[in-house]
């Protein structure tokens, strides 16, 4: 193992009984520098998501979606295709861009490091395919707290923040690996789309059509 220095050493030299407690001290060790590092930094991946989400929930959703709710719902269906439209097409560019330029975005936050460089890379790319469907989700939760139905709108949350993605990372790291870590985010994503679709067919499409 390596002391705090750095510098190859024995166990035993080290005073741990075992092999196993100086691995476990220098992960330790190694996990205090990370956070130490890190401290204060945002990822590349909370960077996007942060993005993504604030495009969906604050182009005008809910003001809009409540004033045509209220107004005896004039032009609530044409509101609603045109913000889907709207969204998804930007859900497209932004997974298109992540896709294309994934290289560029993780070299500025971990392009000291080249194996980490190419795990991020990798991580990102599996990653970034849950942005063409997040959006969905996130705006079927602001769509339902404008039209005043709060629990389904916390349902949708709840599901997709929650409880997916703990089924998701329990799950599939064990049938794949390691890229099941990856992609438990855009699997909780697809089961919150269902989950959201249901949702729209049953209290809004015909509540508006």
């Amino acid at each position: 193992y390596q002391d705090i220095d750095g510098r190859n050493a024995q166990y035993k030299s080290g005073k741990f009984a075992t092999k196993k407690e100086a691995e476990d001290a220098e992960l330790e060790f190694r996990l205090k520098i990370h956070r130490h590092e890190n401290m204060g930094k945002i990822t590349l991946d909370e960077m996007i998501d942060i993005f993504i989400e604030n495009r969906t929930s604050t182009i005008e959703v809910k003001p809009t979606t409540l004033y045509n709710y209220g107004n005896k719902r004039i032009h609530l269906k044409s509101l609603l295709n045109k913000s889907i439209k709207l969204l998804g097409i930007i859900a497209i560019i932004m997974t298109l861009l992540s896709e294309l330029f994934v290289k560029q975005l993780a070299s500025i936050f971990v392009g000291y490091d080249q194996d980490l460089l190419e795990l991020t890379i990798n991580a990102l790319r599996l990653y970034s395919l849950s942005y063409i469907i997040s959006w969905f989700n996130i705006y079927a939760s602001s769509f339902f707290t404008a039209l005043n139905n709060g629990f389904i709108s916390a349902l949708i949350s709840f599901l997709r923040t929650f409880i997916f993605q703990i089924i998701s990372i329990l799950i599939l790291p064990k049938i794949i690996g390691i890229n099941g870590i990856w992609l438990s985010i855009p699997l909780a994503e697809i089961l919150s789309l269902i989950v959201s679709i249901i949702c729209f067919v049953k209290k809004v499409i015909r509540f508006v059509g």
